[in-house]
C-alpha cells in the first residue's frame, strides 16, 4: 500500500508514460538500422531488430559499453527490451535514442 500511495504522490505513473511516448517516438525519429518495430507501454518497451537473436546481443553490448543496460527478450531474442526505473531522467532519452541510432 505504501508503494502505491508513493507512485500516486509522485507522480510516477504519469511520469513514465509520457516519457515511455517521448523515447518511443525519440527512437522512431532516427533511421536504426534493421529496427523492424518500436512496442511497449510506458517505460517497458521492446525493440525488434532484423538479424536474430546474435545481432540483439550484439547491439546490447555495444550499448552497454556506453553505459546502457538493456537486456535482449522476445520468444526469438531479437527484441532489446528496455525497463528502465521510473525515475529515468528526462535529459537521457534522446542521448538514448542517438546511441542506439549509432551502434545498431
Amino acid at each position: 500500500l505504501a508503494l502505491l500511495e508513493a507512485l500516486d504522490a509522485q507522480g510516477l505513473v504519469p511520469r513514465a508514460a509520457r516519457l515511455g511516448e517521448a523515447l518511443r517516438e525519440a527512437i522512431r525519429a532516427r533511421a536504426v538500422a534493421g529496427l523492424r518495430g518500436v512496442t511497449g507501454d510506458g517505460l517497458m518497451i521492446g525493440l525488434a531488430l532484423e538479424g536474430g537473436a546474435p545481432r540483439a546481443l550484439a547491439v546490447a553490448r555495444r550499448l552497454l559499453q556506453r553505459g546502457y543496460l538493456v537486456l535482449t527478450g522476445g520468444s526469438a531474442g531479437d527484441v532489446l527490451t528496455l525497463t528502465p526505473a521510473l525515475v529515468y531522467p528526462e535529459a537521457l532519452v534522446e542521448p538514448f535514442a542517438d546511441a542506439l541510432a549509432e551502434v545498431a
